[in-house]
């Protein structure tokens, strides 16, 4: 149980750092011709799926040692 929440911890200062932020460019500087209009409802939800869905990923060693353990 703790190493779920190690590794979930630990993947969230990647996710802030370096992923949301480079996501984040590559929407607003898709288009030259459009006016980002982004809202704080927007962002957040953006935010908390990228932190979820790679906060998830980072849990995928311990889902692997289990069922490499239920499969002996």
């Amino acid at each position: 149980m703790a190493a779920t929440v190690a590794l979930f911890l630990g993947g969230l200062p990647s996710v802030t750092f370096c992923a949301a932020r480079r996501a984040q460019v590559l929407i607003v500087d898709f288009g030259h011709n459009f006016t980002p209009m982004i809202t704080i409802e927007d962002y957040s939800s953006f935010f908390l799926s990228i932190i979820l869905g790679l906060g998830i990923s980072f849990e995928m060693p311990i889902l692997i040692f289990f069922l490499a353990c239920s499969a002996l």
